[in-house]
């Protein structure tokens, strides 16, 4: 996860720069002459900021600090590494608020109007919910094709060809691997991968929205095919023999020709085969689903052979909801 965290207070920030700088000063003239620095701790306001007569509290003359000519030093000291304006104010506000600013990209809140900041460490943390600094977002609009030999024109594909790829049958060595968990099979079988697509395919047109702040940013959304199917796929050695219905999906944004895909989810506690995992690790407990990727190849493909891996996700069993790796439980196809 992307995190970054800015921290500082005003006062406190504004004294230890001037103090560097003031040791730069020194050592740089050195051969003219000696330095004398005072000491001074944070806190002393001696010769920075605005000064002022103080009130009822303070002895004439005394210097007192101020935060306001500093602030925009404070703030490209601990935020110049925004590029985006509005990210750096918002680390601005936090940062003279007296907290600590939290770039946490990698987390995805479920308001998709919100984005990622967060501004801990005041007497009241707050969040940014605003849209003025949001990461832009892609939006589907799905239409059902009826004529499967007409081009959807956003995703340069004609369904036929992806029919025509993914229904023919498989038959390739599959090999279970074993690398982190272990199986109740011998290394090595055949694999039966069949396709049979029901009728209904969908054409995906994904639709941009860039960052209000950024209306040229490029796209990173994708065009698809998604063909609904059932899937029969069978080991000869009896540990799958499983039946059960799938989404494919040709991207040709990704790959040109497009690249047809199936990525799925298998309860283990649902097979119909004989398979039976667990883990190499005593302390660790494997997840209740494994993932079923397979690769059909491109449309237009001279043949349609299709190629897959199954993985499954090892947790600690004193913490289910961490993740310590992805095992590769068996492939089959030149690319699994």
């Amino acid at each position: 996860m992307h995190y970054k965290s800015s921290t500082l207070t005003a006062a406190h920030s504004g004294h230890l720069y001037i103090s560097k700088l003031r040791l730069f000063a020194c050592f740089a003239l050195l051969p003219l002459a000696a330095c004398d620095i005072p000491d001074k701790e944070i806190g002393d306001s001696e010769g920075y900021g605005e000064s002022e007569e103080s009130g009822e509290d303070g002895e004439d003359g005394e210097v007192t600090e101020t935060v306001g000519d500093t602030n925009p030093e404070i703030c490209e000291l601990m935020c110049d590494y925004y590029e985006r304006q509005c990210s750096f104010d918002l680390c601005c506000e936090c940062i003279l608020a007296g907290g600590e600013f939290n770039d946490l990209a990698g987390l995805t809140p479920d308001d998709e109007s919100a984005y990622n900041y967060e501004c801990a460490g005041t007497d009241e943390p707050f969040t940014f919910e605003s849209p003025a600094c949001e990461d832009g977002s892609c939006h589907d609009e799905s239409t059902l094709l009826a004529d499967l030999d007409e081009v959807f024109a956003p995703a340069g594909v004609i369904p036929r060809e992806v029919i025509d790829l993914v229904t023919v049958p498989t038959a390739a060595p599959h090999i279970w691997d074993q690398l982190g968990v272990e199986t109740n099979t011998d290394a090595a079988t055949t694999m039966q991968f069949e396709v049979v697509p029901t009728g209904v395919v969908y054409g995906l047109e994904s639709v941009w929205f860039p960052p209000t702040d950024l209306p040229d940013e490029p796209s990173p959304c994708y065009n698809s095919i998604e063909v609904e199917v059932v899937i029969d796929m069978s080991t000869a050695d009896g540990a799958l023999a499983e039946s059960f219905e799938g989404t494919l999906t040709a991207d040709l944004d990704k790959t040109d020709p497009a690249t047809v895909s199936l990525h799925t989810e298998l309860a283990l506690a649902g097979l119909a085969g004989t398979l039976e995992l667990s883990p190499e690790d005593p302390d660790t407990i494997l997840d209740e689903e494994m993932t079923l990727e397979v690769d059909f190849g491109q449309v237009g493909a001279a043949t349609g052979e299709a190629s897959g891996e199954l993985q499954i996700a090892i947790h600690p069993s004193d913490d289910p909801s961490l993740t310590l790796s992805h095992a590769k439980v068996g492939h089959w196809g030149v690319g699994g």
